[in-house]
């Protein structure tokens, strides 16, 4: 039905046009002034251009700034997972770390708010990228809150524990157990954390199929105008896994390359020594 009212606007559209023309014919036909026919399409055909201009920068507006949004969640993705991946090796570090008789570590973990935009959400047009960060943005402000709570908690504990009036190796069985009980809060986190890191992987990935997709062009959305926002749901799956190996292969490059400056920062570090 939408294809139909495609092809039958663009046919009135050339209807239309015919008629002007043909309208014009019989004017100058029967005698008609041309200089007055010619002033008043002039001014016609100059009028109706200049509605249209506005009417297409108005709509290029728009329409960037749907692209842009994109991006912008793009960027902001990107910012959080460099902040989960930084949380994922904060507690991966805590939780190996074992306790003894004679020693029991203070844990800190620090963890960057996850900042995801929400009113620019409603704007995406492709239902599975909104669906995605609609939920994204409420795992981040779960893990936001969660674990914020959980270190004030456990900070909290840490103080009374360390300014009681009992003996060191009381301080260090009671710190032990306190700190047997963030470890099994923190592998949940984990876990958690890592399921969320691969839902952003998966949700960058789409946005930059629908970036391109959507990338302001007349005709295309002209057509989709009148056909409607429907995209080719098979051809975004398979894409979105082209482009998720990409973006997966791009961390990792990422990553290497990080290690190999930290190391050599190390390096440089045991020379001046």
């Amino acid at each position: 039905m939408k294809i139909v009212k495609f092809i039958i606007f663009w046919v009135i559209l050339i209807l239309l046009i015919l008629l002007s023309f043909y309208s014009t014919k019989v004017l100058f036909a029967k005698g008609y002034s041309g200089e007055f026919i010619g002033a008043f399409l002039g001014a016609f055909f100059a009028a109706v251009s200049v509605i249209l201009y506005e009417i297409f920068l108005k709509y290029r507006d728009k329409e960037v700034g749907r692209v842009n949004d994109l991006i912008l969640y793009e960027l902001e993705l990107n910012a959080c997972m460099r902040i989960l991946s930084d949380a994922i090796f904060q507690i991966e570090k805590r939780t190996e770390r074992k306790d003894t008789e004679q020693f029991a570590a203070i844990h800190h973990i620090s963890l960057e708010q996850l900042v995801l935009s929400f009113e620019p959400i409603t704007g995406v047009r492709h239902i599975g990228i909104k669906n995605e960060l609609l939920s994204l943005h409420g795992d981040f402000s779960k893990i936001n809150t969660d674990l914020s709570n959980l270190m004030i908690v456990y900070k909290s504990n840490v103080q009374m524990i360390t300014s009681s009036s009992a003996d060191m190796p009381s301080k260090i069985k009671q710190l032990g157990i306190l700190n047997s009980g963030l470890k099994k809060e923190l592998e949940y986190f984990h876990g958690f954390l890592k399921e969320t890191q691969d839902e952003v992987v998966d949700c960058v990935a789409g946005i930059r199929i629908i970036t391109r997709w959507d990338k302001p062009s007349l005709p295309k959305h002209i057509y989709r105008y009148f056909t409607g926002w429907e995209y080719d749901e098979m051809g975004f799956a398979i894409e979105k896994k082209t482009e998720r190996d990409k973006l997966l292969e791009e961390i990792k490059q990422v990553q290497e390359q990080s290690g190999k400056k930290i190391d050599k920062a190390k390096q440089e570090r045991l020379e001046v020594q």
